[in-house]
């Protein structure tokens, strides 16, 4: 192999290894951020996620309070922000694993029920269908399932999160491994030495990315 075809075959060599290592950085990213369970529970915790679940959930409630005759006081204190933080972490973990869970409601229940029959007691109802409350109950404990779980939209893509996930674990070590034999081919055979080239090549590669996704959102 002459020294001429050796540069270029060893600057093309250069040039996959920048795209390789670039593929490599944005998996990584990936299996840090959006692919991780506890980076996504992480982020909730400083969007002031579990707050607004939390009123959005009583919010929803209310509407039903209403039209049932009930006073929106039935609903204070009949779920704790720990259980809502204890059931959407739960919840977010077994969906990046596959496994299908079923929020935690007896609590719920059993404390909705009290105070309704509270309720009923302090305004001295003599006719009571029991029917209806136990409806009433159940589409609230339902509301709080729903809104836990995203409303079910979750539902689609549950089963893909885990392989996906596997994908690019898969995708990631490959690149590695092809990363590093281009290294040592080009280090060992070809005599290149220009690694620097690498890293540059890389970083744009990052930056237009960037720049492009800031763009598009």
């Amino acid at each position: 192999m002459n020294d001429k075809l050796k540069t270029i075959i060893g600057y093309l060599l250069l040039y996959l290894s920048s795209i390789l290592l670039f593929i490599i950085t944005i998996l990584l990213i990936l299996k840090m951020t959006i692919f991780n369970a506890s980076f996504v529970n992480r982020k909730l915790v400083h969007e002031k996620y579990y707050k607004n679940l939390f009123n959005n959930i009583k919010t929803e409630m209310s509407y039903y309070t209403n039209q049932s005759g009930f006073e929106d006081t039935i609903l204070d204190d009949i779920y704790t922000m720990d259980e809502i933080k204890y059931d959407t972490n739960r919840f977010i973990k077994n969906l990046y694993t596959g496994t299908k869970i079923e929020i935690e409601t007896k609590n719920l229940k059993t404390r909705l029920e009290e105070k309704i029959n509270n309720y009923i007691e302090k305004q001295k109802y003599t006719s009571i269908n029991q029917d209806e409350i136990d409806k009433f109950v159940d589409e609230m404990t339902k509301i709080y399932v729903d809104e836990i779980e995203l409303l079910g939209y979750t539902d689609k893509i549950s089963k893909y999160i885990p392989k996906l996930i596997n994908i690019l674990d898969e995708a990631l070590l490959i690149s590695i491994c092809v990363f590093i034999i281009i290294v040592l081919v080009n280090k060992k055979m070809l005599k290149r030495k220009e690694y620097g080239t690498i890293l540059y090549t890389s970083a744009f590669l990052l930056i237009c990315m960037n720049i492009f996704v800031k763009n598009l959102l």
